[in-house]
């Protein structure tokens, strides 16, 4: 059985922005060279629904909740 990974940017999402760092979802798409804004957009609203970001106007950044799940990550 395979399965589809929804948020496949969500853990390299958390990684740039550990560490107190912002940036648009345009500035980690051409960081992740994701090549797909929109893609990337959902992960960053999928990480903001469940508390991981927070949002100041076009910029996110971790909560604190994203800051210990991104120091989680292998």
């Amino acid at each position: 059985m395979s399965t589809i990974n929804e948020f496949p940017w969500q853990e390299d999402i958390l990684r740039n922005l550990q560490g107190g760092a912002s940036a648009s979802v345009a500035d980690l798409t051409a960081t992740l060279e994701a090549g797909d804004e929109d893609a990337v957009g959902h992960d960053v609203a999928h990480l903001a629904d469940i508390g991981l970001l927070d949002r100041a106007g076009d910029e996110v950044h971790l909560t604190h909740e994203g800051e210990v799940a991104a120091s989680r990550l292998p």
